[in-house]
Order: structure tokens, then sequence, then C-alpha cells
């Protein structure tokens, strides 16, 4: 995860530099940690679905 969040920090800098108004380093950094936290959430949920769906079909499979 740190090693995303250097990279997600100067991208939400540099596109508050294109529209005149960049976010402090602190700002950035904040909305930084927040996309990829947001990121590595969703990832969790979608195995989450995958491992389910797989019990689910397994359970399927043994009833048969």
């Amino acid at each position: 995860m740190l090693l995303a969040w250097g990279p997600a920090t100067v991208f939400v800098w540099l596109v508050g530099r294109i529209q005149d108004d960049p976010p402090s380093w602190t700002a950035s950094a904040v909305f930084g940690a927040l996309f990829v936290v947001g990121g590595y959430f969703g990832d969790r949920l979608k195995e989450r679905r995958r491992a389910r769906a797989r019990a689910r079909t397994a359970a399927d499979q043994e009833l048969s």
C-alpha cells in the first residue's frame, strides 16, 4: 500500500496543478491515501465475492 500511496499523492497534486488550484502536499497525501485505501477495500470485496461464489459452486457440485 505504501508503494502506491506516493504516486497517488503526486497524481492528486498534479491534477490540482492543471486546474490552477493545487492542493497542499498534506491534502494531496490525504486524498492519495483515501484513493489507495478505497482501492484496497474494493479489491478485498471483489475477492470475498469470488471466494463465496467458488464455495457455492463447490457445495452445489457435492450435492449433485
